[in-house]
């Protein structure tokens, strides 16, 4: 059951990668993010309303704000690369699970005395280590590089510590529907924000577009649903290894031979993406050993 639900969150993530990667090349990513978030946040509350299913805490709150801290890294990785961006995702599974061995008493699958913590710990390790080759990259302009490296750190910290706050609600018995409501208003309210201070009010949607949102919003939603509930049924050192690893192999395929991403990598992106991938598996093998 745990495996058709990530199967299920990793396809609808992947969807949704591909379909925010096709708009942002005709549409700014600030208003792109503001639609997204609105279709969301309006299915959560339609959900929670239907449900009677939301309950306003201060657990609630918090999760509205990591959901607005969410959004701005979220932004910052469509702009600078679909293909590098996404191979950050294991690394942010590390810090997830790390948090959950802490906090959660997760963390006996980290024992470096049996072969599967040992291959978790390795795997981490290699996985942080790739994320090095691409910072380092001689194939990039220098202000590409530095944008890059400056959204990495955010990225991996906020993305994991969202992780881990997915497990720790889960544990704690929140319901779906009240993370969801709270998430996707929280970063509706992040991404409007910005939007109104710069003085904009009008939003658009092209009628040529409104499937590619359509496709976009359903598909961001499921993957996050799906994910909560798989955190539910599981522990975090189990579910997010298999997650980040088909997750990073779905993208990354639909990166290079859709997006063409790859035709810009020299050998040393290329020793980058390996590193990734191959510690990605490891982290799959010691997860599930």
């Amino acid at each position: 059951m745990v495996f058709l639900i990530i199967f299920c969150s990793v396809g609808a993530a992947v969807l949704a990668q591909y379909c925010n990667k096709k708009l942002t090349g005709t549409e700014p990513v600030e208003e792109i993010l503001i639609k997204m978030f609105f279709g969301c946040a309006f299915l959560s509350w339609i959900m929670a309303l239907f449900l009677f299913q939301f309950n306003f805490n201060f657990y609630a709150a918090a999760i509205g704000f990591i959901g607005f801290l969410a959004m701005w890294s979220f932004t910052g990785g469509i702009k600078i690369g679909l293909t590098q961006t996404i191979l950050l995702v294991p690394a942010t599974s590390i810090v997830a699970v790390l948090l959950s061995s802490i906090f959660l008493a997760e963390w006996r699958f980290f024992d470096p005395r049996s072969l599967d913590g040992f291959l978790l710990l390795i795997s981490s390790i290699g996985i942080l280590g790739s994320t090095i080759f691409f910072a380092t990259s001689r194939q990039q302009e220098l202000t590409i590089r530095r944008q890059w490296v400056a959204l990495a750190v955010p990225y991996v910290l906020i993305s994991g510590l969202v992780s881990f706050l997915i497990k720790y609600f889960a544990v704690q018995q929140m319901s779906p529907t009240s993370f969801l409501v709270s998430w996707y208003s929280g970063a509706f309210l992040g991404s409007l924000l910005p939007f109104l201070i710069k003085g904009k009010w009008g939003i658009k949607i092209a009628r040529d577009k409104l499937f590619l949102y359509l496709f976009s919003i359903l598909a961001t939603f499921v993957a996050m649903a799906a994910s909560f509930w798989a955190l539910i049924l599981a522990p975090a050192a189990l579910v997010l290894p298999l997650h980040s690893f088909l997750f990073v192999a779905g993208t990354v395929l639909v990166a290079l031979f859709v997006f063409h991403e790859g035709k810009s990598f020299g050998w040393w992106e290329r020793a980058g993406f390996a590193t990734g991938l191959l510690s990605s598996i490891l982290l799959l093998i010691g997860g599930y050993w």
